[in-house]
């Protein structure tokens, strides 16, 4: 079987503290979001990830977008050494590590976009950090 290609762009504020994710895969578009209390701006996007990748049923070729080099270099450089090394003294070590488990049945690379917010999806992931659905928009 094919890989399935998958964009997974990821947002997270703290103001208010809400994680996003929009999901690109076969012409098809999912939004999730979620509350994120009392979480940095980091781990509400590693929240996030966990939940995209979390989604995906089958193997997957997946690109994530990021403005967050943290989490781009998280996942295509230090991962790894992490896993290797342990992640108990890691800052937010115990996401990583369910990312770290998940990461490998998929082939996942990331991509740092600083000017995320310029996209359309980037603009939904800022709705959907706001409490705003697809629901909100038609009515």
């Amino acid at each position: 079987h094919p890989m399935s290609e998958t964009q997974i762009y990821i947002g997270g504020s703290t103001k208010p503290a809400r994680w996003a994710a929009v999901l690109i895969a076969g012409g098809r578009v999912r939004e999730i979001s979620g509350d994120a209390t009392g979480c940095t701006l980091n781990r509400t996007k590693l929240i996030a990830l966990f939940q995209a990748l979390s989604m995906l049923r089958g193997r997957h070729r997946v690109r994530v977008i990021t403005d967050l080099q943290y989490l781009a270099r998280g996942l295509n450089e230090w991962l790894p050494n992490w896993c290797a090394n342990g992640m108990d003294r890691l800052k937010n070590g115990d996401i990583w590590a369910i990312i770290s488990i998940i990461v490998p049945t998929h082939e996942v690379y990331a991509e740092w976009v600083p000017e995320i917010s310029e996209s359309a999806h980037g603009r939904r992931l800022r709705d959907l950090l706001k409490g705003v659905t697809r629901a909100d928009l038609q009515a």
